[in-house]
């Protein structure tokens, strides 16, 4: 007979949400509690495993079952979120009740990250799970997450290539193809990265470029506006695909 458990995600910090609180996704078998001035204070997700199973089985099993809702909080929130974990199997009349480990698990901030207040997707949303979407999150979250403006361009144009996946894009897209080019190759020969990147920088129409340099402030302020276009062209991606 399948043994139910509660595998409780604590935050370390209680986060502001946009709106009113929701409940949870009992579809999901996740539930949302909150501190007295409505910040998000911990998700509890219940689910069932087989009797010989542990307190770690409980949280590997939830992990899987809920890392694709973390990923997607953690998106509309800009920052990833430190929690402590919790496993207790839910008692039945003739069972004991076990609990397990708290685990913890590390945050990473960025100097070109936006902190909002969290946004819940829909359950159909967060239901779908969809493994393409999952990707697109770790890549932003890295991105966010990255000093270095040439590499946060590298995970964002990721985003926008599988998007696009097709002919070239066009606009600020085509634009942020040509400067994944630019950081990407240490020798650049094509003609319109060449003229797009030494137009962006100021410099003077020529057949070369200088190589792509994390140390160079002029190559860094460039990207570093060029990021934040970036950003909010994937985030309008991400946010038609989690309403």
């Amino acid at each position: 007979m399948p043994t139910p458990w509660k595998v409780t995600y604590t935050l370390t910090s209680p986060v502001v949400i946009a709106g009113a609180p929701i409940g949870g996704y009992p579809g999901l078998g996740v539930a949302f509690t909150y501190t007295a001035d409505q910040r998000l204070q911990s998700i509890e997700h219940q689910l069932e495993l087989a009797d010989a199973d542990g307190a770690e089985d409980a949280r590997t099993a939830s992990r899987d079952g809920v890392d694709f809702l973390i990923s997607a909080l953690e998106f509309t929130y800009g920052l990833p979120m430190s929690f402590r974990v919790n496993c207790v199997k839910i008692a039945r009349a003739t069972a004991s009740v076990g609990t397990g480990t708290a685990h913890g698990f590390a945050t990473v901030s960025g100097d070109a990250v936006i902190v909002l207040p969290l946004r819940f997707p829909s359950e159909k949303a967060i239901a779908r799970n969809d493994p393409r979407l999952s990707i697109w999150l770790e890549l932003v979250m890295r991105a966010r997450a990255s000093k270095d403006h040439g590499q946060a361009i590298r995970d964002y144009y990721m985003v926008i290539e599988d998007h696009c996946a097709g002919p070239p894009p066009m606009g600020d897209m085509n634009s942020l193809r040509l400067l994944r080019n630019f950081v990407s190759h240490p020798q650049i020969g094509d003609k319109s990265v060449i003229a797009f990147v030494n137009a962006e920088l100021g410099l003077a129409p020529s057949g070369s470029l200088p190589p792509y340099q994390p140390s160079d402030p002029l190559q860094q302020a460039m990207l570093q506006n060029w990021r934040h276009k970036a950003e909010a062209i994937v985030k309008s991606l991400i946010d038609a695909k989690l309403p």
